[in-house]
């Protein structure tokens, strides 16, 4: 939303916004999070999302809509499957390259024997929309 405004005004009444600056600095560049900390201020939405904070700016009559359209699309698709990603995703992101990449090649595994994954496969040779359960079992799944 385009009034939606951020901060870190915990130094204003002589605390560290200690907990915050773990995910700040994972997302924000260092010289971001120091200012944003150090002085206390409020950053709009527009100026966060210059940095990749915030994915989408958006007026405030539009912010229902924009998060209905969002939920429709995330509804269709496979619950197991963003489950296993969204783990994936979390957990390799702190591992070296190659670590990352025998750890994300053992996931892809899992999420090929999935019921979903099947179901999504056959939509798409079949000229279909997947019809997902959210299911993690299938022949084979271990």
């Amino acid at each position: 939303m385009e009034s939606a405004t951020f901060g870190t005004p915990e130094i204003n009444v002589g605390v560290w916004p200690m907990m915050i600056q773990a995910i700040l600095t994972r997302k924000l560049p260092m010289n971001v999070v120091l200012e944003m900390i150090l002085l206390g201020d409020r950053w709009t939405a527009a100026q966060l999302q210059q940095y990749g904070l915030v994915n989408r700016v958006v007026p405030a009559d539009q912010l229902d809509d924009e998060t209905h359209q969002l939920a429709l699309r995330l509804v269709e698709k496979s619950t197991a499957i963003m489950r296993l990603g969204r783990d994936a995703f979390y957990r390799q992101q702190d591992m070296d390259y190659k670590a990352a990449l025998e750890y994300l090649h053992s996931q892809v595994t899992l999420v090929t024997l999935t019921e979903d994954s099947a179901e999504g496969r056959k939509a798409f040779f079949e000229k279909r929309k997947a019809k997902f359960t959210g299911g993690r079992s299938s022949p084979g799944w271990m």
